[in-house]
C-alpha cells in the first residue's frame, strides 16, 4: 500500500478490487444466474425470503352451472438468513518500502478472488444443506450413489437427467457442478468422450466437455489455505465427493446492502493501514426437487 493513502487512492484501490473481482468471476454464481436463479441485491437487514407456490392441476368441469372448486394453491416463503463475511489485512508502511512490486494491485487481486470464491461457496453451502434420498419423498431431491461407492460416470448423469425428465423439470437451464477429480473420472468413461462431437469439443476446450445429456457442466476448483486445510469447493469427506445437478430456478441467491465494501484506515498502534473487505450474502434452495446430489468415490 502506498505510504500516503489519500481519498483518491482509497477509491482507486476499491476500483481495482472490483475490477479484479469481475475479471476472476464467480463460476457457480454466474452459472446459476444464467440458468435462471432468482438473485436479490442490496437488501437491507439480515434476512429475506423467496416466494414459492404449490402445483395446480386441471379438473373436470362437471355438469352445467355446477360450482367449480378452487385449486387452493398454497403460497409460502422460504426464509434465508444472510451471513456477514469479512477479510482483513494489514499493510505495514516500512514493509511496503522493502518490496519491489505494487502491493496495492496485488492486494486488490487477492481481495477480489476471495470475494468471488465466497459468493460461490454460499451457493455450495445451500446445495449441501438440501435433503436428498435414493427414493425421494415429498420435497426431497434425488440422491445418487449415497455413500459414494462408485466413480463418477455417464450412467449417473443419465440417471440424473432421467429423473429431471420424469418430474418435468425444464430441459433448458440444467447445470452440473463438479470437481476436477469427478470430471477426470467422467473423461475416463468411454461413452463420455467417444462421440465425435464431444471428442472435438474436449480438444478445443482445454480437455473439457462443457455440455452432456442436457447439463451445462461447470468445473469448481478446491482452494486450501497455507496449512493445507480446504476452505472452498464442493464438499469432500475422505475420498467421497459430493457434486450437484440442478435447475437454475431452484436456487435463490441474495446480497445485502454491504456488498464488496472496502474500508481502508490508518492505525497508529500498528503503524499500518488496515484493509477490510465486507460482504453480506446468502443462498438457499427454493425447490429441492430441482436439485440432485451425486456422491463419488474419487479414489477409484
Amino acid at each position: 500500500m502506498s505510504l500516503q493513502l489519500t481519498n483518491s487512492k482509497v477509491q482507486e484501490f476499491e476500483k481495482e478490487v472490483k475490477q479484479s473481482y469481475q475479471q476472476e468471476n464467480e463460476i457457480l454464481v454466474n452459472a446459476a444466474s444464467a440458468a435462471g436463479a432468482l438473485v436479490k441485491r442490496n437488501l437491507v437487514g439480515e434476512s429475506t425470503s423467496f416466494p414459492r407456490m404449490t402445483k395446480a392441476f386441471m379438473v373436470d368441469k362437471g355438469a352445467s352451472q355446477t360450482n367449480i372448486a378452487p385449486a387452493n394453491v398454497k403460497h409460502f416463503r422460504i426464509p434465508l438468513l444472510l451471513q456477514n463475511k469479512v477479510l482483513l489485512e494489514y499493510t505495514d508502511i516500512f514493509d511496503q518500502a522493502e518490496v519491489n512490486y505494487d502491493e496495492q494491485a496485488e492486494l486488490a487481486k487477492l481481495f477480489g478472488k476471495a470475494l468471488a470464491r465466497d459468493k460461490d461457496q454460499s451457493v455450495i453451502e445451500a446445495l449441501e444443506a438440501g435433503s436428498y434420498s435414493a427414493t425421494p419423498v415429498g420435497e426431497q431431491g434425488l440422491g445418487i450413489d449415497i455413500g459414494g461407492t462408485t466413480a463418477m460416470s455417464v450412467d449417473k448423469l443419465k440417471k440424473a437427467a432421467a429423473y429431471f425428465n420424469k418430474l418435468g423439470v425444464p430441459q433448458s437451464d440444467r447445470v452440473l457442478a463438479l470437481d476436477a477429480e469427478s470430471h477426470e473420472q467422467l473423461m475416463n468413461d468411454d461413452e463420455f468422450i467417444n462421440g465425435d462431437y464431444n471428442a472435438i469439443k474436449a480438444l478445443n476446450n482445454g480437455g473439457m466437455v462443457d455440455t452432456y445429456v442436457g447439463f451445462k457442466i461447470i468445473l469448481l476448483p478446491d482452494c486450501s489455505d497455507d496449512a493445507g486445510v480446504k476452505q472452498n469447493g464442493l464438499p469432500k469427506t475422505g475420498d467421497i465427493r459430493k457434486i450437484y445437478a440442478f435447475h437454475g430456478a431452484s436456487i435463490g441467491i441474495a446480497y445485502g446492502d454491504v456488498l464488496d465494501d472496502i474500508t481502508i484506515a490508518w492505525e497508529n498502534e500498528k503503524a499500518s493501514y488496515s484493509c477490510l473487505a465486507k460482504l453480506r450474502r446468502g443462498s438457499v434452495i427454493r425447490d429441492n426437487q430441482g436439485v440432485i446430489e451425486i456422491e463419488n468415490d474419487v479414489s477409484l
